[in-house]
């Protein structure tokens, strides 16, 4: 008796768990190949948020509803024999904030210097998402890579001017470590993704060796975002980039900083099935790019996609193949 009162037991245990184990299931995120989240029904299929839908405006591409087995954009294998420091380059009383480097491997010279930089909203996110990225350039590409982090919406003092300071610091640093390191810091280029496009993009266009700017479903005109965040969505983030009077968002607007006395190679992408950011955003970049006269713009636009183009999609690693061959033709102009 006592053994069948044990398996009875044993049984109700799992029966209660088991509601657990389907709320956890459905949580899980999933996603199709263009990086679009797919919402579990109770019947086994799926379905996207109204507002992807809106941006296929009726379209129903190939693969829409069927879940996509991500594959790592740079696997593990790939770079575990690089070298790649971890860096505090800045502390402020209640953070401290890190950048990786991976010197070129094999190089006997000055290399140029890739920058990548986070995304996340401008209030997550941190340095070691573009670790490997960092770590692969200098293995495959000749080039050192770096992951820079920065002050985040809603840490103690930090707004959008704060941020870019850091990110200036970060770059300064590297200067004054460039023989430590063999980095040609007269050639550099910059690339992030989301937020990191943005920030990415404003280092391009202020600091005065960059070379090249790859940006990835980023945002490049803040205003049009003000409805958006201020509509409930991102309080933290409002008040991080359009508080304080002495700031004005156009300062920190990429489409309103293109230099006009040096030129930059640009290249970004973006989805039309993003709905974080409109791919709009780099449109209405390489429009004024283009007008205030750079002469090498290559704007991607994939039909379909998501905020995850160049990460979790099934052509991010051809993104990423972009980026590396774009970076190589233009680091020296």
């Amino acid at each position: 008796m006592k053994k069948i009162a044990v398996i009875l037991a044993f049984a109700t245990a799992l029966l209660t768990m088991a509601p657990a184990s389907a709320q956890q299931a459905k949580k899980k995120k999933i996603i199709n190949r263009y990086s679009m989240r797919l919402i579990p029904q109770d019947d086994g299929s799926y379905k996207i948020d109204s507002k992807t839908l809106n941006l296929l405006a009726g379209e129903e591409p190939e693969g829409l509803y069927e879940p996509y087995k991500n594959v790592p954009l740079i696997p593990s294998s790939k770079v575990e024999d690089v070298s790649c420091k971890e860096i505090v380059y800045k502390t402020y009383p209640d953070r401290e904030l890190k950048l990786y480097i991976a010197p070129a491997v094999g190089a006997k010279a000055l290399t140029p210097v890739v920058c990548f930089i986070h995304g996340g909203g401008w209030r997550a996110g941190n340095p070691g998402s573009f670790r490997k990225h960092a770590m692969y350039v200098a293995k495959y590409a000749g080039f050192a890579g770096v992951s820079i982090g920065y002050s985040l919406a809603g840490q103690k003092g930090a707004n959008i001017s704060v941020t870019m300071r850091d990110l200036h610091d970060a770059v300064q640093y590297l200067r004054e470590h460039a023989t430590e390191y063999n980095l040609d810091m007269k050639h550099l280029a910059f690339a992030g993704s989301s937020a990191g496009g943005h920030l990415a993009a404003m280092m391009a266009l202020t600091e005065p060796d960059a070379k090249v700017l790859s940006g990835w479903s980023g945002v490049y005109d803040m205003e049009p975002h003000l409805e958006y965040w201020a509509g409930g969505q991102n309080h933290e983030v409002v008040k991080y980039m359009f508080g304080g009077k002495s700031r004005k968002i156009q300062s920190y607007s990429p489409v309103y900083n293109i230099p006009v006395d040096r030129q930059i190679a640009v290249q970004l992408f973006q989805g039309t099935g993003d709905s974080s950011v409109h791919h709009s955003q780099a449109e209405s970049f390489r429009d004024a790019l283009e007008e205030a006269g750079q002469k090498t713009v290559e704007c991607n636009i994939y039909p379909y996609y998501a905020h995850g183009l160049t990460g979790s999609s099934d052509k991010g690693r051809e993104c990423f193949a972009k980026f590396i061959q774009f970076t190589k033709e233009h680091i020296y102009d």
